[in-house]
């Protein structure tokens, strides 16, 4: 609201001055009138391909996202079988160091590398362990689709009522990250280490996603070249 505040006027909002975001050589109100809020559609497919093209490295870059994003570090901390599905609980290596708490679905006596589906779960205080992210994951894995499934930083088992939805946002923007940075770090990490994992082929992997998981689903598709 600052911000917007300082696009429009005076004041930020607060009774405060003015503050000029400049981005790309231009002032905040510069961008906030141009293309960047009033995009026009492409008018062809080349013209789509291209401006797809054109925004994919300008969201990681503008996210601190740009530098490759392997697989990093996973401690398994149980394995147990039920049926035809093995499940694996995970710790796998966040951002800056932080753990992010994952469970991995796989289909038992599959005969090579499966196609899999990473599951990022919506903004749930139940995190992964909600019955809905449960449910898919399970029916994925046992129709022979492996599935990955973690807790993003403020869900589940990282829960904590003062960390939903804004307060996590604001709280990066304090931190000097920009708000996407974490959104967007934990499920391309997940989705690296899922692709990385002898059980899948690599060339098969697909996201999906529930309110906030499907918001970021969306911007994986975008992002992510595989």
């Amino acid at each position: 609201l600052a911000l917007a505040a300082a696009a429009c006027g005076s004041s930020d909002g607060y009774g405060g001055p003015a503050q000029v975001l400049v981005l790309e050589g231009r002032d905040d109100r510069a961008v906030f009138s141009s293309a960047y809020a009033n995009p026009v559609a492409p008018a062809s497919v080349e013209a789509w391909e291209a401006r797809a093209a054109a925004l994919a490295p300008a969201v990681r870059a503008g996210a601190g996202l740009d530098g490759d994003i392997g697989p990093g570090i996973a401690t398994i901390q149980m394995t147990r079988q039920f049926g035809n599905v093995q499940i694996i609980d995970l710790v796998l290596e966040g951002y800056e160091g932080m753990d992010i708490p994952a469970t991995l679905y796989l289909p038992v006596g599959a005969a090579g590398p499966v196609p899999a589906v990473l599951v990022n779960g919506g903004h749930d205080a139940a995190g992964q362990s909600a019955s809905y992210i449960r449910q898919i994951s399970w029916s994925l894995s046992s129709n022979g689709i492996a599935a990955l499934s973690f807790d993003w930083l403020g869900m589940g088992t990282r829960f904590a009522a003062d960390q939903r939805h804004n307060p996590m946002g604001l709280r990066s923007t304090l931190a000097g990250l920009h708000p996407a940075t974490l959104a967007l770090f934990e499920p391309m990490r997940a989705f690296a280490y899922l692709s990385s994992r002898p059980e899948v082929d690599p060339t098969r992997v697909a996201v999906v996603g529930q309110s906030g998981g499907a918001m970021v689903s969306l911007h994986l598709a975008a992002i992510e070249p595989r």
